[in-house]
């Protein structure tokens, strides 16, 4: 559909994406030396950078996880979103960022009870994504749209 400037990974996600990862970010600080470890032994490239909202081991940079007035945390995959979008990306796709309970983990595919708490932030901040960010599924595709090559060529004025 179109090429890619930037891969951001979140989490776990980090140690099983065997392309280069150009920032790997979390708000899980603390498990960052373990899935850099998971991805070494799996023989895949360090990404260029980790970022979470605090220092920590295997942390890189620290950085604001919300939007400036953001009321609560949207999960690791907003604060992906936004780190995106600090780095001037205009067209991001999410991928495995679905935020339906009912879909769950990439993991273990329970059902994600807890992804209602994150639901107030991203609807907070749906104005700024749409037009900007489009999603593989869940209730994020419902909202901001899946990609397309027609989106993919249009350019942001």
């Amino acid at each position: 559909m179109g090429c890619y400037d930037l891969t951001i990974a979140i989490n776990n996600i980090g140690a099983r994406w065997s392309d280069p990862i150009d920032i790997w970010c979390t708000l899980h600080p603390d498990k960052m030396v373990g899935w850099r470890a998971d991805r070494a032994r799996a023989g895949y490239p360090q990404a260029a950078r980790h970022i979470s909202h605090i220092p920590a081991d295997g942390i890189d940079e620290g950085c604001e996880y919300r939007f400036p007035n953001q009321p609560s945390s949207g999960s690791s995959g907003l604060f992906a979103v936004k780190l995106a979008m600090d780095e001037d990306c205009d067209r991001i796709v999410l991928a495995g960022v679905p935020m339906s309970p009912e879909i769950g983990h990439h993991d273990d595919g329970k059902p994600w009870d807890e992804c209602k708490a994150y639901l107030p932030a991203w609807q907070w901040a749906l104005p700024m994504l749409k037009g900007r960010v489009k999603s593989m599924g869940g209730w994020t595709a419902e909202q901001l749209g899946q990609p397309n090559t027609d989106w993919f060529a249009a350019r942001t004025a």
